[in-house]
């Protein structure tokens, strides 16, 4: 979970104001090791609260599919459910995005 903690410094960072928000971006991107752009980090440093939240949620989500699937169950509905909500909600998103044009 070392994206999880890199997001909380580099976003308790920011809020201090020891970090400028690009050059927290920057660092966060290069932590990362290819897993963010700096476009991307700005973006989740941007809202570093929230986005801490869902990784950790996504974490513990993941661990319990993981362990009902190793004992034969399936995966439980209530984390099957707002998956796929959040899966529709991020089509949404997406569908209601402007698109740039070349």
């Amino acid at each position: 979970m070392a994206l999880i903690n890199d997001i909380e410094f580099y976003g308790r960072a920011v809020d201090a104001e020891e970090l400028s928000p690009e050059e927290a971006a920057r660092q966060l991107a290069d932590s990362s090791r290819g897993g963010l752009t700096p476009r991307g980090a700005a973006q989740i440093l941007a809202d570093w609260r929230g986005a801490l939240e869902r990784y950790e949620r996504g974490h513990a989500d993941t661990t319990t599919v993981l362990r009902a699937l190793r004992n034969g169950r399936p995966a439980p509905e209530f984390i099957t459910r707002r998956w796929n909500e959040e899966q529709r909600a991020a089509a949404r998103r997406l569908a209601h995005r402007p698109q740039e044009r070349p």
